[in-house]
């Protein structure tokens, strides 16, 4: 369940913000799951595990506190009804409207409803508890990351505002910053835990994958927040080792069934010296990456992180001595490098592009050669198959220089000679000596996460040089926080007026009373399905009606056909300015667009026809497409109902142009104003919403599950590094944003917060007294 929850999400289709795809998941989830509790079985449920033995387990203390914190979303709940006029059920609902309430509080409903299943879980099977668990959160990290790699690529060109399969950013906020930061401690424990080679290498690659999506967020609170919880994982997963090691905790984990931790899961090197040695090797790569960033960009930091990758899968010199060495490097230089590099650069100043070619071809035999060698297999592990291996190596660094010389030229020569000659010197190093020696002894997955790491050096190197230059993408730190201090006065001096210090304001209030208590400059937009002789929805316009700071109407349509045109029905006391466009966009990220103003004319005592004219030729033929509507002039208001928008060809676009079914199918936009809509702090959320009774209990259950986890009963737990890293992570971006208005965010939050607050590492099976013989 839990890795399905980012990957469902279809308000932008459907138009449902109160209930959604994934509670509809959740509620599936529960039926099976108490109806398996409640019988009758076809075989006999396994027996339980002893109290002892269970790995998942809260206590009198930790059980009073979640009471107490669902106490407080229920109070919050209550409150946040009545403050709107008491409860009207519908699933297209503004965030004004009472249902908002539900929808703040439903997230913690659904996990006390599943920590019975979970119990009963730890209790009957636990061998499926952490796999299952880890499973989960390696699946919806991946689902966070597929929904921002399309978005990425939807939008190439455009520098999209990334938000994935979030819909819920439609007027702003940091779900996918939030997930992000929740979830990928998860894909590093993977890669750290894994015995198996291909569950390493997938694992390595979904870090690699999400820290590019990271990078390309250009959110300084994701970046700070993964630049510490990533070490915090490690760090973990090193003392786990090293009290393991040490004798001092063994457990048998539901991780690996019926076993305690291997031997084989030690590193070959102390992790202090692993550390050491590949710290080195990457160090000179990211000094490497950034002297030939502007000599070929990524191309050149390719083929880089290439011939570093293949110089990790060498083998150790088959000559002991020094002299050996340097001879064997010596001709592989003369006799191999030197014949490859001529014959390739002829070859590139004759074919365009087959430089990378050749560099592949040098790469492929260099690995092939290597492994060969790793076998010790005649000829390729003696004096002569040292010179060869060296050359190609050699090659592969030298194929570095030959792609920069094919894309930037000559010029590109001179600089990029002394960063490669410094690489070239790092093969007799690897080869022998202090740190070939120590090199050669890394173990399996440490090489495996050597390379991922590599790979990540230069993909951090070319994602930061490529935004402005090396300059952060953003503004600056300092207006970043100006801005942000001068919300959360402006939300403080709003909850004030409320009088909710004790228990809040109520839960999804938060959009109405900074609304009702924002300056005249700051008054938010709105809208408002209306029903009665004829359905329409009025829009009123607020104070900023800027292009980005609009508060749009929008649909997904199908197509953009050429010739589009929008027909629809208008009611208004004064003349107001209309915004149609169709564009090329997905929530918050926007390619090109076919937009035009009209002024529609007063007309107060009856509908009155306008058609507006797109135009357009087709070119719109990217999906994802939107239609938007917008009052573009400050306080203007008018009713709007049956939209029409077609092309040439006469085929209707939209649905629900007439808004007989409420808001089915429509969902509002913000585009850079986001402020009306979040407190942007994780505990002034709380604050309001709960007041100081619920601020004071969810801080007390944050520090007990991070004391668990770090000094306490939890801490040896196989998922404690993951948990403990990825709770941290998510209090640093909640320092600059909501997070938990979010419902699917907020869930995987409780969930970690639960797990460690529950999680517990289970002593090793008592063995079994021997009778003496007689």
């Amino acid at each position: 369940m839990l890795g399905l929850i980012p990957w469902v999400g279809l308000a932008p289709w459907t138009g449902w913000t109160l209930v959604e795809e994934f509670d509809l998941i959740v509620l599936a989830s529960l039926a099976g799951g108490y109806l398996a509790m409640s019988g009758p079985h076809r075989h006999a449920p396994p027996a339980p595990v002893p109290i002892w033995r269970r790995e998942l387990r809260w206590r009198k203390l930790t059980l009073v506190l979640l009471g107490l914190s669902g106490l407080s979303v229920a109070m919050s709940v209550v409150h946040g009804l009545v403050d709107a006029g008491g409860l009207r059920l519908d699933f297209y609902q503004d965030y004004t409207d009472a249902g908002q309430a539900l929808r703040a509080g439903k997230a913690f409903l659904w996990l006390l409803l599943l920590l019975p299943l979970w119990q009963r879980v730890a209790r009957r099977t636990p061998q499926t508890l952490a796999p299952s668990i880890m499973l989960g959160a390696t699946s919806a990290l991946l689902g966070v990351c597929v929904g921002a790699m399309l978005e990425s690529t939807q939008f190439a060109g455009h520098e999209p505002w990334l938000s994935g399969f979030f819909w819920e950013m439609h007027v702003g906020g940091a779900a996918l910053e939030g997930a992000l930061a929740l979830l990928l401690p998860f894909g590093l424990l993977a890669a750290l835990r894994s015995r198996r080679g291909p569950v390493v290498a997938l694992s390595v690659a979904l870090v690699l994958l999400t820290t590019h999506v990271v990078l390309n967020t250009r959110s300084h609170p994701l970046w700070l927040a993964i630049g510490l919880s990533l070490p915090l994982t490690l760090t973990l997963w090193l003392q786990q080792d090293r009290r393991r090691q040490r004798g001092e905790r063994d457990p048998a984990s539901s991780w690996l069934p019926g076993q305690v931790f291997a031997e084989a899961v030690a590193p070959a090197l102390p992790p202090g010296r692993s550390l050491l040695v590949v710290g080195l090797l990457l160090a000179l790569t990211a000094w490497v990456a950034v002297s030939l960033w502007p000599l070929g960009g990524y191309r050149g930091l390719a083929a880089l992180a290439g011939a570093v990758v293949a110089l990790l899968a060498q083998p150790v010199a088959f000559a002991r001595q020094h002299r050996g060495r340097a001879l064997s490097s010596g001709l592989g230089l003369l006799l191999v490098t030197v014949p490859l590099l001529g014959a390739a650069g002829l070859l590139a100043m004759a074919v365009e592009r087959s430089a990378y070619a050749s560099f592949i071809a040098f790469w492929l035999l260099s690995i092939w050669l290597g492994r060969k060698a790793a076998q010790r297999r005649a000829p390729w592990f003696s004096g002569l198959g040292d010179a060869l291996r060296a050359g190609l190596w050699l090659a592969c660094v030298g194929g570095v220089g030959l792609i920069l010389w094919s894309y930037a030229g000559l010029a590109a020569l001179e600089p990029a000679l002394l960063p490669l000659a410094l690489l070239a010197l790092v093969w007799p190093l690897s080869q022998g000596g202090w740190y070939g020696s120590h090199l050669q002894q890394l173990g399996w997955r440490t090489r495996w996460a050597a390379m991922g790491s590599v790979a990540l050096v230069t993909a951090m190197v070319g994602v930061l040089a490529h935004t402005a230059g090396w300059r952060l993408p953003t503004t600056h730190p300092m207006d970043f926080a100006g801005e942000r201090l001068r919300h959360w006065q402006q939300t403080l001096s709003a909850f004030d007026a409320e009088s909710g210090w004790a228990f809040g304001a109520g839960a999804g209030r938060f959009a109405w009373v900074y609304s009702a208590n924002a300056a005249p400059a700051d008054r938010v937009s709105r809208y408002r399905w209306q029903d009665g002789s004829k359905a329409s929805l009025r829009l009123t316009a607020g104070q900023r009606v800027e292009d980005g700071e609009l508060l749009r109407m929008t649909q997904r349509i199908d197509a953009a056909p050429p010739g589009l045109s929008l027909i629809l029905k208008a009611r208004n006391d004064e003349d107001v300015l209309l915004l149609a466009e169709v564009c090329h966009k997905h929530i918050l990220s926007r390619g090109a667009c076919h937009s035009q103003r009209i002024t529609l004319r007063a007309n107060p005592d009856g509908w009155r026809e306008h058609r507006i004219h797109l135009g357009g030729q087709g070119e719109l033929d990217r999906r994802p497409l939107q239609f938007a509507l917008a009052l573009a002039k400050a306080k203007d208001s008018a009713l709007i109902t049956d939209l029409s928008l077609k092309g040439r060809d006469g085929v209707e676009l939209l649905r629900n142009g007439d808004f007989r079914q409420g808001l089915r199918h429509w969902l509002s936009s913000s585009e850079k104003w986001h402020t009306p809509w979040h407190t942007q702090h994780i505990g002034l959320h709380l604050l309001f919403e709960q007041g100081l009774f619920g601020l004071a209990i969810g801080v007390s259950l944050w520090l007990l599950a991070m004391g668990r986890l770090l000094i306490g009963s939890a801490r040896d737990h196989p998922l404690a590094p993951a948990v403990a890293s990825g709770l941290v992570g998510f209090l640093i971006v909640g320092q600059f944003e909501s997070l938990i208005d979010v419902p699917r965010l907020a869930l995987l939050f409780f969930v970690l917060t639960a797990l460690g607050l529950g999680l517990r590492a289970p002593p090793p099976p008592p063995i079994p007294k021997s009778n003496p013989t007689p």
